[in-house]
């Protein structure tokens, strides 16, 4: 009987033990990302939020936004597990790589600014596919990209400002207060005065005469 309780209890806490081990979910710290994926971004570990396995096979999901649009390579930063983003990174797919917008493949120039995707790349593998957030299963054009860290953009207005021209303001003549015109006039009344003295005095000389 003794024996019989041991074996059970044993048996028991092999099950408690194994129970947790079958359980087991992996996660983005299980995974091993490809050598050169690492060498290009070696804080892939951060932006990897989940894990998931199909067809014998384990891919990380992660999330990026387009930061810009109208060009082959992508101008992208990765959401953090902790909430925040990355840096901006530059990937550049190969020319017929396609993204899964609303079911429909889209060229990557085609890829909107603002567009957050869902990324998923192999195991072991530097290969990446992307579809839209809706999307309820994992793409099946994977392809190798170029993953670089972003030069910083220059500012739209960094140029040199325009030269200030400086108007030479115009020379305006004094106002007229009136006493250009009194002066013209005693000017005109002097003469005439000076007239009439004139003409009186050659005719006192001729009545004198």
């Amino acid at each position: 009987m003794r024996r019989l309780f041991s074996s059970l209890v044993a048996l028991s806490l092999i099950g408690l033990v194994a129970v947790p081990a079958s359980a087991q979910e992996v996660s983005c710290d299980d995974i091993e990302f490809a050598p050169d994926l690492v060498a290009e971004y070696p804080d892939i570990g951060d932006a990897c939020l989940e894990i998931i396995e199909k067809g014998g096979e384990r891919f990380a999901r992660l999330e990026l936004e387009v930061l810009r649009e109208g060009q082959r390579t992508l101008r992208v930063h990765y959401k953090l597990r902790d909430g925040g983003w990355s840096s901006p990174r530059e990937v550049t797919p190969p020319e017929e790589w396609r993204a899964s917008l609303s079911g429909t493949d889209v060229e990557v120039k085609d890829i909107p600014k603002g567009q957050i995707l869902n990324v998923y790349i192999r195991e072991g593998r530097w290969e990446m596919a992307m579809a839209d957030l809706e999307a309820e299963t994992i793409p099946v054009t994977f392809g190798a990209v170029a993953h670089t860290e972003a030069p910083e953009e220059e500012p739209a207005a960094d140029r040199d400002p325009p030269p200030v021209v400086e108007e030479t303001p115009v020379a305006q003549e004094p106002a007229d207060d009136g006493s250009s015109n009194l002066f013209l006039i005693l000017g005109m009344v002097l003469i005439v005065l000076l007239l009439l003295a004139i003409i009186l005095r050659r005719k006192k000389r001729d009545d004198a005469a």
